[in-house]
């Protein structure tokens, strides 16, 4: 009798427990709760077009698999491995200057890895194995180098090459860690269902302030996945000095994102698409995730 009652105790408890965590009214925190040598691999997919007065000028497709490894959480903080492989580059114009070049560069990052330090909430701290990427990084310079001027006759823009070679290796080598966003862009944040927040967002535009507005609409009680999906818009003037004039260009930013995450902070799966629009150009660009 005693085991009996024990039992239906036990049963109970688990059963408010549930309830109380999957509250539709409650609110949830966002947070990476991984074990160490926890796996799991991911499919990217990024592509991007653009239009110039209605007509497209160009596009691009990109795919590739992230597996992903905790290699430590014993401090405060999380060591993460990313091995990135499979890679698949699409380019529409089979002229397209250097593409044999980035093929070429993908076939040497099959199997390249980054090691990375998030906090407890999920947010970037630095890299771990910089010495490692910096030698692969040089090898790969040299073979861009090389490979334009053999197969161009033309002496390399170095700065060029640098530049392909430090964003085909390193994905935080730039303002906008895009993969990193893409998946850690809910991680911190707390939320409440059918209520909307704003949560800070870096969006490599060289801006700060910017708000996302989050809206957390579904929660799976059986799945213990919640669904998000977020936004935000706004102006900023661009610069063309680049382009040999001192003029300005307003221009229109916007990003829309749709995605699931289960309750241990592992995504699900992600859509966004980040639309950056002046008055005669328009670039679109789209990153999805899913959880293999």
């Amino acid at each position: 009798m005693q085991v009996i009652f024990f039992n239906f105790l036990f049963c109970l408890f688990m059963t408010m427990n549930l309830n109380q965590s999957l509250e539709p009214d409650s609110k949830v925190q966002i947070l990476p709760k991984w074990e160490i040598n926890e796996e799991k691999s991911y499919q990217f997919i990024s592509e991007s077009f653009e239009l110039f007065d209605g007509d497209t000028i160009s596009r691009n497709k990109v795919s590739y698999q992230v597996e992903m490894k905790v290699l430590d959480n014993t401090s405060n903080d999380l060591l993460l491995q990313w091995t990135y492989k499979n890679f698949v580059n699409e380019i529409s114009e089979p002229k397209h200057s250097f593409s044999d070049i980035f093929g070429e560069i993908f076939d040497l990052l099959d199997g390249n890895q980054i090691q990375f330090e998030i906090d407890k909430s999920g947010a970037y701290l630095g890299l771990k194995n910089e010495e490692e990427i910096a030698e692969f990084e040089a090898n790969i310079f040299e073979k861009i180098k090389e490979h334009m001027v053999n197969n161009y006759q033309v002496r390399t823009n170095s700065g060029m090459a640098l530049g392909i070679a430090k964003g085909a290796l390193n994905p935080f080598s730039s303002n906008d860690y895009d993969d990193f966003h893409t998946f850690f862009r809910l991680h911190g944040g707390s939320y409440e269902i059918n209520k909307e927040v704003e949560i800070p967002v870096s969006l490599g535009q060289n801006r700060e302030g910017e708000k996302l507005k989050v809206h957390f609409h579904e929660l799976n009680q059986k799945t213990n996945e919640m669904s998000f999906s977020s936004n935000c818009d706004f102006d900023l003037i661009n610069s063309n000095k680049l382009e040999g004039t001192d003029e300005t260009t307003l221009v229109n930013f916007s990003l829309k994102n749709e995605s699931k995450i289960n309750d241990a902070g592992w995504p699900i799966c992600s859509r966004e698409e980040r639309i950056t629009s002046s008055a005669q150009k328009t670039k679109v660009e789209v990153r999805t995730l899913e959880l293999l």
